[in-house]
């Protein structure tokens, strides 16, 4: 017997370091695959999802495609392709806005109707390459636009495309978050410093301080609630052991 149970332990254990579940027949996972949908021809790869719950729909970046994919939100379907962009991005969905938003690395940002997915327009952000990534104030009509080549926040209004203000951003950010209550922007960058930004003044973006952090810590989360920073440093081409930092944010 008890032969018995050290053999069962030992196997137990193994199938654990393979990854193998070894969940009694009684539990159940809780997350379940239920639709697995296709997209035959498609190469390279994908970036960000966003959602219209207005109009049923998910939208999903497809950078090296050059596409706007929509897909029912209920039951996965695949819609259309909307075509016309260079490397889209971001998608910004504005509640009670007619269009839809898409970062595209083409040194501009493209303009679609919400009803129709047509491309209506695009707004160039011809201060700087690679424009990725955008945080959005509802309150002062902005569009906190990061680029990459070089590194530059973009200051846009929101109803028109104009650009009303430039400033210095870390290089290789791949995220910017916003705190619409306090008016503070968090630029983490990959290059070892994170900015934090003034933006009460909505035609005048203030950098105000620079945060030492990790060579890879280029991705972040603000939650509020919690007064929370959270960065993940990756690996990369610095060798350097990945991390998570937590900062205490005021």
């Amino acid at each position: 017997m008890h032969s018995l149970s050290t053999r069962t332990a030992f196997l137990i254990t193994s199938l654990s370091i393979l990854g193998i579940s070894t969940l009694h027949p009684q539990e159940t996972p809780s997350v379940k695959l239920i639709r697995t949908v296709e997209l035959p021809g498609y190469t390279g790869d994908f970036d960000h999802f966003a959602v219209d719950f207005d109009r049923n729909r998910l939208l999903l970046a497809a950078e090296d495609h050059g596409t706007l994919e929509v897909f029912d939100l209920k039951t996965s379907a695949h819609l259309r392709t909307v075509d016309g962009f260079g490397n889209p991005h971001s998608i910004l969905v504005r509640k009670g806005s007619p269009t839809v938003l898409v970062t595209d690395s083409e040194k501009q940002i493209a303009v679609v109707d919400r009803r129709t997915l047509k491309l209506l327009a695009t707004w160039p952000v011809t201060p700087a390459k690679q424009n990725a990534m955008v945080a959005f104030d509802p309150d002062q009509h902005r569009l906190y636009v990061v680029c990459r080549d070089p590194g530059r926040v973009i200051v846009m209004n929101s109803d028109n495309g104009a650009i009303v203000d430039t400033q210095p951003a870390p290089l290789r950010s791949d995220e910017v978050q916003y705190d619409r209550e306090k008016h503070r922007l968090y630029v983490p960058g990959g290059e070892g410093y994170m900015g934090i930004y003034d933006a009460r003044d909505p035609d005048h973006l203030k950098l105000i301080e620079k945060i030492s952090t990790a060579p890879g810590a280029k991705t972040g989360l603000l939650v509020t609630s919690l007064h929370r920073l959270y960065l993940a440093v990756s690996p990369g081409d610095t060798k350097a052991t990945a991390k998570v930092l937590t900062y205490e944010v005021e």
